[in-house]
């Protein structure tokens, strides 16, 4: 097995997806279910210390309805009020 090296980008997004597990009320282990991983690797993914597969940022999107693009940015209409007003 292959383990993804992570970087600073990805604490970003790490964090955008934390951000978005918890609006949509899932437990690490219940994303981890979605995702077919641990909660471990959850609690990783959200700490930027391995990445996050392309797959599994558009799964967490659709499910959230936001864009991918906005969990890799941190900006969009989610990060700037959507949920935080």
């Amino acid at each position: 097995m292959v383990r993804m090296v992570a970087d600073e980008r990805d604490v970003k997004i790490g964090l955008m997806c934390r951000q978005l597990r918890r609006v949509l009320n899932l437990k690490q282990g219940e994303l981890g279910a979605l995702w077919g991983v641990t909660q471990e690797a959850v609690c990783q993914r959200e700490k930027g210390k391995i990445k996050i597969p392309t797959r599994d940022l558009y799964q967490l999107a659709r499910l959230g309805g936001v864009k991918v693009e906005d969990l890799n940015s941190g900006v969009g209409e989610f990060f700037i009020g959507k949920y935080y007003d």
